[in-house]
Order: C-alpha cells, then structure tokens, then sequence
C-alpha cells in the first residue's frame, strides 16, 4: 500500500495510516461519535467496521478517493462495500430481537422446566441456555436482513454461521441464563 500524506481529510474524513503494519484507518465523527473503518493488509487482509448507516456514504466515498493512491481495486472495493452492507444489517437485527425471542422461548418452557427437580435443573441450565440461544438464533435467521448485494455475494450457508458468529451470542447466552435461574429461585 502506497503511504498517505500524513494529513490528508476529503469529506469530514481523515485518514490514519500505521507507519509499520500499513494499516489504513478512515476516520469520521457522526452525532458526535467516532465511526470508522480499518483495512489491514496482508495475507489474509482484513476491514475492521465501526460505523453506522449514516457514516456509511461519507466512508465508503473517501475509500472511493483515495483507491488510486492506496491502490485498491474495483473488486476489493465492491467486498469493502458488501462487508460493510453485511456489518449494518447485522447491526439492525441486534440483540434486541434475539433477547426478545429468547424470552418468549423461554416462557413456552417454563412449565416443563418448573417440572424438573431443583438440583436437575440447576445442573442443566447452562447447556439448556446455550441450546434456547442456538434454537433462537436459527429460527430468527431469515435472509430478508441482508440486502441483495450481500445475498448474491454469500451463500445461504455462510450467512448463517456469520449470523452465529458475529451476534453477541455470550450477551444473549448470559440473558437467558439468568432468565432461567430465575425460574429455579421462584421455585
């Protein structure tokens, strides 16, 4: 990667690049928060996301910008472009939905689980939140959350074990799991 001036702003984004690993951070402020995102040569390379819908037009520009002088091509871009459309659907569905799913799984079982004995039930409740969150976060998948960009360049498949992987699982698991103790204290 070619070296950046060191102080070079387009469009209320500055631009940060590590001396040592080449590492280019974009850099913007929205509604007073710092939003960004992070290219990381190498083999393999990777983008670091932080940035928001409203972020997104002003990152994705300056990226257009200064493609020429960092040399970025057109097809590393356009997966610059679906990855960040990809990390802004991920964020819409949020912890939100699956915290709320998980709460109304749990409530269907709860007879069942008010069933159990006490010291069964407490035995079991991690592995049982685990699997609520894993039952939870495969019937909430639903490719309608990704534009289409996202969907033509993922499979189906791929876009669930990224759904998986980049959702809070341990916030939700811990969610549950104190859902649940709740019923074991209640008895």
């Amino acid at each position: 990667m070619e070296q950046l001036p060191s102080t070079l702003t387009l469009e209320s984004c500055y631009f940060v690049q590590d001396k040592y690993t080449d590492a280019l951070q974009i850099v913007t402020h929205v509604n007073g928060k710092k939003e960004y995102i992070v290219l990381v040569p190498g083999n393999p390379s990777f983008v670091i996301i932080n940035a928001s819908t409203k972020s997104k037009p002003l990152l994705i520009n300056a990226l257009h910008a200064i493609s020429d002088i960092v040399n970025l091509k057109e097809e590393v871009l356009n997966e610059i472009e679906i990855i960040f459309d990809l990390y802004l659907s991920l964020e819409n569905i949020g912890t939100g939905l699956l915290k709320e799913k998980v709460k109304e799984t749990i409530s269907e079982i709860e007879p069942f689980l008010k069933s159990l004995r006490i010291d069964l039930l407490v035995a079991l409740l991690p592995n049982i939140a685990k699997g609520i969150v894993k039952y939870v976060i495969k019937s909430t998948f639903n490719t309608s959350y990704f534009p289409q960009k996202v969907l033509s360049y993922y499979t189906e498949d791929e876009l669930l074990d990224i759904f998986e992987q980049e959702l809070l699982v341990g916030e939700i698991e811990g969610y549950a799991l104190r859902l649940l103790k709740s019923i074991s204290e209640i008895r």
